[in-house]
């Protein structure tokens, strides 16, 4: 049986980086978009987000735990599906 991809729905890269905002208002409340990043391509925003909700995720077993649905949820609407693979963190 061949496997393939199923398709992303128009908008899928829309919806994700508010996910990722709702995430780091829980897990990093304190922490600011580097100013540098305010006007790049949202993909690269997101992967600077990604990335610090994975390292204060780490560094508290207990708020994932208690906020894991929303972890996965955000997960399966990341639009770039390597970078749950390989970002080390997600």
């Amino acid at each position: 049986m061949a496997l393939e991809m199923i398709p992303d729905r128009s908008g899928r890269e829309a919806v994700f980086e508010p996910f990722l905002d709702e995430l780091l208002a829980l897990f990093s409340p304190v922490w600011v978009l580097p100013e540098r990043m305010v006007g790049e391509h949202q993909h690269h925003r997101c992967e600077v987000k990604r990335w610090e909700i994975g390292r204060a995720a780490e560094a508290d077993p207990d708020l994932t735990r208690r906020h894991a649905d929303l972890l996965v949820h955000a997960a399966m609407h990341d639009q770039c599906r390597s970078g749950i693979n390989s970002s080390g963190r997600w």
